[in-house]
């Protein structure tokens, strides 16, 4: 029987303040990004520059490099650190990233452009992508919407999470909401046993490890939980369903081969990262009380997490009522949470450090707001407000409570809205001081318009550099973005890069001034370091006292640039040295003599004609230079063969 019209029309509007809502919280964040885009919309046609954006410019640009030009997705980098490989073991978590926008410049978006598009398109999924998974875990719409909600508020105005996005880790913030869903599509796979959403579930997984593979270890326990119930404690899976679990693993597992493969080729060269995102257990109540113990795992911002502590809050009463009706969402979410707890307080303590642990209160927050969206929504769908029973102080003290976590909430949001704010005030005499709406000296805006301008510095060295000699960088940022923009050699950037050719930095040897002239010339000499730029703002004496060794060339961008008196050169004796992507031209040689020069040896790499390539141990420096031994032509070429020797 066919339905009434009456009826069919009556079904379109019960859907009306549903749809009305999901505009309104759509509308909210998509108002948001506007916001903390401001004048980075229409999107700029260089990469963004602050924090880590930098570093994965650095990245980008050179395994489209490598995709263009050799059909490679890694280069042997002659711009990175004397020499070293770009494109395998540090960028893993930007692949998605780099495929992303080698897609969008074969279309004809300018590089740059379609780098930063991607942090938008991170922004904009985010809503769609929680509310997709909350439906395939098999919550009803409002539970759905309820829990987007909440992580619409978690994404801009928890501290933790505002920061690793405006400071360029946006690809873990990615998988830590994106998880979500293969999760929810493994669950229901169990559940269901349809091969389809095993299917979708595997192809999940596959991008999921190309935006970071780090969502390896999100995943993980609760998974693994999942298959042990189904296979272990209820004994209902058949031989067809076991093979198909395990080929979610193995479709992952191919989908990512390619540059797993090469990574693992590199790992002779990988180095401790025990280095940021530490945590420990005293971060648990720093975190609760919204305190800032330490810039270097909590970020360089204002603590405010009462978002993560409503959820909390919430999702301690889900996960109770889960348990106390056998709902079978309660053990996914159990594990997810425990484990991502563990590792984000306990882990600084065990060789999770090496994963940087504390991240991982990234999905943690997610997760929370999954089952803490079930329980509000459920919670006021029931109206505890409207009981009025004589004697019952319960609808009060909810109402009491409820303004109280309001008013936390938004004042936590003010704080991102700093710059909209009154930046100071004036005292009775008419003398202003620092002090915002906020009551705070200075609150930066942590948003992507906070870019730093370095475009006459990049002109400057693009003028003044001949590719001779070598730019020794102070600032780890401005290192790594200047290999992003420009031709030039550089030592520097990110000094805790974790592969041993970072021994070529010196600021990760030396640390800061003052240095011993003797080291430090001989430091030169062995780089071929032909000029050193550092920060007015962060200026030593040092660099000032020793003109037999510097002096100064320009001031561009707030930026102090020196000129090395030392002689130097890419090579030991007479030639020339050409340098680019995967390829080292030499000329003019002696051929009866050996030739080292002044880069890293790399197992692929390969002279011709008709000569060959030892590796020559260099004090300092575990990875060593390239050594050409007599007889060799007077002019040769070295290259990246992509094929191995050691």
């Amino acid at each position: 029987m066919s339905e009434s019209p009456a009826r069919s029309q009556l079904r379109v509007l019960a859907h009306i303040p549903f749809l009305l809502a999901a505009l309104v919280v759509l509308g909210v964040h998509v108002a948001l990004v506007k916001y903390f885009f401001a004048t980075a919309l229409p999107l700029p046609e260089h990469p963004f520059t602050r924090g880590d954006f930098a570093t994965h410019a650095n990245q980008v640009r050179h395994v489209l490099e490598g995709l263009t030009q050799f059909g490679q997705h890694w280069v042997y980098d002659v711009q990175l650190l004397a020499g070293a490989p770009n494109g395998v073991l540090f960028d893993a978590d930007v692949k998605g990233w780099e495929l992303w926008t080698h897609a969008l410049t074969k279309l004809g978006v300018g590089q740059g452009r379609a780098y930063n598009g991607y942090v938008l398109a991170v922004h904009l999924s985010m809503p769609v992508v929680v509310y997709a998974a909350a439906r395939v875990f098999g919550f009803a719409r409002w539970p759905a919407l309820t829990s987007t909600a909440l992580c619409v508020l978690l994404w801009s105005f928890d501290s933790f999470t505002h920061w690793m996005w405006f400071i360029g880790t946006i690809t873990y913030v990615q998988v830590s909401y994106f998880a979500l869903l293969p999760l929810a599509l493994f669950y229901r796979w169990l559940e269901d046993r349809r091969p389809a959403l095993a299917l979708a579930c595997g192809l999940c997984m596959a991008v999921g490890h190309l935006m970071h593979p780090y969502i390896f270890f999100i995943l993980v326990a609760p998974m693994l939980a999942l298959y042990l119930r189904a296979a272990w404690v209820e004994r209902d899976l058949s031989r067809a369903e076991h093979a198909i679990t395990w080929g979610i693993a193995g479709l992952t597992l191919a989908a990512n081969l390619w540059w797993l493969r090469t990574a693992l080729k590199f790992f002779r060269y990988i180095l401790d990262s025990a280095f940021y995102e530490q945590g420990g257990l005293e971060f648990l109540v720093y975190d609760l009380l919204g305190l800032l113990h330490d810039t270097s795992t909590q970020g360089m911002i204002g603590l405010h997490t009462s978002v993560r502590v409503l959820a909390l809050g919430a999702t301690v009463f889900a996960l109770r009522s889960w348990r106390r009706l056998a709902d079978r969402r309660w053990l996914p979410f159990m594990v997810l949470i425990v484990s991502m707890a563990a590792l984000t307080y306990l882990g600084g303590y065990t060789p999770a450090a090496q994963i940087q642990p504390y991240r991982h209160a990234l999905p943690l927050g997610f997760a929370l707001t999954i089952p803490a969206g079930w329980w509000l929504a459920q919670t006021l769908s029931a109206r505890p407000w409207r009981d009025r029973a004589t004697g019952r102080p319960g609808p009060a003290l909810m109402l009491i409570l409820a303004t109280l976590a309001t008013l936390l909430l938004v004042r936590d949001a003010a704080y991102f809205f700093a710059p909209s704010m009154t930046p100071t005030q004036k005292v009775e005499d008419g003398v202003e001081i620092l002090m915002n709406t906020l009551g705070h000296a200075y609150t930066p805006s942590y948003r992507y318009d906070q870019q730093d301008d370095w475009e006459q510095l990049i002109a400057w060295v693009d003028q003044h550099d001949d590719g001779q000699s070598r730019w020794l960088v102070t600032d780890q940022v401005q290192g790594e973005y200047l290999m992003a923009r420009t031709n030039a050699q550089i030592l520097g950037g990110f000094r805790v890069r974790n592969i041993e050719h970072s021994d070529a930095n010196w600021f990760r040897r030396a640390g800061p001034p003052p240095y011993d002239p003797a080291a430090f010339e001989r430091y030169l000499q062995t780089y071929a370091v032909g000029w050193v730029i550092v920060p007015k703002a962060e200026l030593h004496p040092w660099w000032e006292k020793h003109p037999r060794l510097l002096t100064r060339e320009g001031f561009v961008n707030g930026m102090i640039v020196y000129r090395v008196n030392v002689k130097i050169a890419l090579l030991d004796g007479p030639g020339r040295v050409d340098a680019s992507v995967n390829r080292i031209a030499v000329t003019g040689t002696p051929t009866n003599e050996d030739v080292v020069l002044r880069y890293h040896y790399m197992p692929t790499l390969r002279c011709k004609p008709d000569c060959q390539i030892e590796l020559e141990p260099v004090e300092h420096d575990r990875v060593g230079f390239i050594r050409i031994p007599a007889p060799h032509p007077r002019d040769f070429v070295i290259e990246n063969a992509y094929s191995w020797h050691y």
